[in-house]
């Protein structure tokens, strides 16, 4: 009777150590799916956000406009893009360039956005995009080269 009771008992203790085992697995996954999800959402704003800022001052350029109004064009743009909700924070100019080169001009617009991750400790990179506060930075650089005589005239 005594063998019996201790079989149980093991089988017992062995059923909830899986059970824990398998909870922390699903955790861990799930946390990790998190992270992946909002950094794709993240990603995906960036580029849309940037891409309405270069679309704003290539417009303005094409118009014929100075350097201030295009990159004034370029600002508006990117402020009109919606807010990005807890985890995303607004993107913001990292880089503005509009050069005269040969033939035309080169507009270079380069945005970034800060993503707070919802496991922070499950990132598994290089530490140089992210912030001493844990927050990941994305980056989204888009150049647009506009040829000289751009807005045409029929």
């Amino acid at each position: 009777m005594d063998s019996t009771e201790n079989t149980d008992k093991k089988q017992a203790d062995g059923r909830y150590f899986d059970k824990a085992a398998s909870l922390f697995m699903v955790v861990a996954a799930a946390l990790l799916v998190g992270n992946v999800v909002v950094l794709w959402l993240a990603s995906s704003y960036n580029d849309k956000a940037c891409l309405d800022a270069v679309y704003e001052a290539g417009k303005a350029c094409l118009a014929g406009h100075d350097q201030r109004r295009i990159m004034r064009a370029a600002y508006l743009g990117l402020q009109n893009s919606p807010s990005g909700g807890f985890f995303i924070e607004h993107p913001h100019f990292t880089e503005y360039r509009c050069e005269q080169v040969q033939g035309g001009k080169k507009l270079t617009i380069q945005t970034s956005t800060l993503v707070r991750l919802p496991a922070p400790m499950l990132v598994v990179m290089s530490k140089d995009n992210i912030s001493d506060d844990g927050r990941l930075a994305i980056h989204k650089r888009y150049q647009l080269d506009i040829p000289d005589g751009g807005a045409s005239s029929n």
